[in-house]
């Protein structure tokens, strides 16, 4: 089992790389050192109260309170690629609707014509017969036996 400074250290170091923060900007902010920094992240350092406070006010975060379980947060990476097939998904979806949407719209039309077309006055029975008059058949030439 680890020791409590060594998973305050995980805690803290995973609490500033959500943040996006590096171990000098991490300092900077806490007003310590980098080697304190350091040593405190690695569970090397016997942190104090006040190191502690100054380190937890600049992440802005709460020991305390019940962290996330790591299964339930996605890294970056991961995350970022998610979120792009996601959006990728989203607009092959939305180009699927809009076809849809236009092929109902095109049914709708030529149903609109179908009903308004000029009905014919013939009957089915009676054959449609061509005008003018029939055409002059070309002869075809006649194959020979060497063929």
């Amino acid at each position: 089992m680890t020791s409590l400074r060594e998973r305050l250290g995980l805690a803290l170091q995973r609490q500033r790389q959500v943040h996006g923060l590096s171990q000098a900007q991490l300092a900077r902010l806490a007003k310590l050192s980098l080697k304190y920094v350091g040593e405190v992240e690695r569970g090397e350092a016997n942190v104090s109260m006040d190191a502690l406070e100054r380190l937890t006010t600049a992440l802005e975060w709460d020991p305390f309170e019940l962290p996330l379980r790591e299964q339930d947060t996605l890294p970056e990476g991961v995350r970022t690629l998610l979120l792009a097939e996601l959006t990728h998904m989203q607009h092959l979806v939305q180009t699927a609707i809009s076809w849809v949407q236009t092929l109902d719209a095109a049914m709708v039309r030529r149903a609109t014509q179908a009903e308004t077309a000029p009905v014919s006055h013939w009957g089915d029975d009676q054959p449609i017969r061509p005008r003018g008059r029939p055409r002059k058949l070309r002869e075809q030439p006649a194959e020979t036996a060497d063929e």
